[in-house]
């Protein structure tokens, strides 16, 4: 497995220098999802999130959070590995916390508690959100999956993923998704916004409609590289200034950062 540091590197030299037929054969899987950690390697990433809703007759709502996390290799079982983390969202304190990761990387467990990743990003390749790939790939290979619970971007619904090219000789692989599906998301505050009119303010409920997503990520060895996803929707908003209608999008962005050791 490489650094953060040279990772970016070995990506791009890994796409110069790449055989041209190694693309166009189908390699196995595993090579590209399967974690190869080591104990006491650090992984970080630096990441934003972004929701707007708009629409005639109110203020344009719009929330934003950023933010770091760093994570250290404590146990590099690559079926059930375990991570000292720490992470900073700007404006909050700094928290900390010890991780494993189960079931694929669909399962989290903190504290004796194991709840399922419904995050829209994170460390690693998450099946709930991707399926599970095929045997072997290759640029053009599509696959079908079913999300069955809502998750921080979208409702439960189909999506459609696809490889848009592979590294062989760094075992990268570029992934596309596209979905969609109806009802809410699992974000916490996904059901009511300060909605503002005028010179009033009020609290509103949201109803949302049909949700599409679509997005990219870049993984190594099953490690996120890179993550792009933009979900959009109609809503409707209710609230005592009256019931209002807009489009919210919601995107989140993820990178992987080099790190101090």
């Amino acid at each position: 497995m490489v650094t953060r540091q040279t990772g970016f590197l070995f990506l791009v030299l890994g796409l110069v220098f790449a055989l041209p037929c190694a693309a166009a054969q189908a390699d196995p899987a595993d090579a590209y999802f399967t974690l190869r950690l080591t104990k006491g390697e650090t992984y970080a990433n630096i990441f934003s999130k972004a929701i707007s809703i708009k629409g005639r007759g109110f203020k344009e709502i719009v929330s934003r959070i950023s933010g770091t996390g760093m994570d250290t290799v404590v146990d590099p079982n690559p079926h059930a590995p375990v991570f000292d983390g720490t992470y900073r969202y700007d404006g909050y304190p700094a928290g900390t916390g010890r991780m494993e990761i189960r079931n694929h990387g669909e399962t989290y467990c903190s504290k004796k508690k194991c709840v399922v990743d419904a995050e829209s990003s994170g460390l690693s390749f998450n099946p709930l959100l991707w399926g599970m790939p095929p045997p072997r790939l290759k640029p053009g290979t599509t696959w079908q999956i079913k999300i069955g619970q809502p998750w921080e971007l979208g409702p439960p619904g189909s999506e459609t993923v696809r490889v848009v090219s592979l590294d062989p000789v760094n075992h990268i692989v570029t992934l596309d998704r596209w979905g969609s599906g109806s009802g809410e998301s699992d974000s916490e505050d996904a059901h009511m916004v300060h909605i503002t009119v005028g010179n009033k303010t009020d609290v509103a409920k949201v109803l949302p409609g049909p949700s599409h997503w679509s997005g990219q990520t870049v993984f190594q060895h099953g490690i996120i590289l890179s993550d792009v996803i933009l979900m959009e929707r109609p809503v409707t908003l209710i609230s005592r200034l009256g019931t209002f209608h807009g489009m919210e999008r919601e995107y989140t962005l993820l990178n992987a950062m080099p790190h101090s050791s």
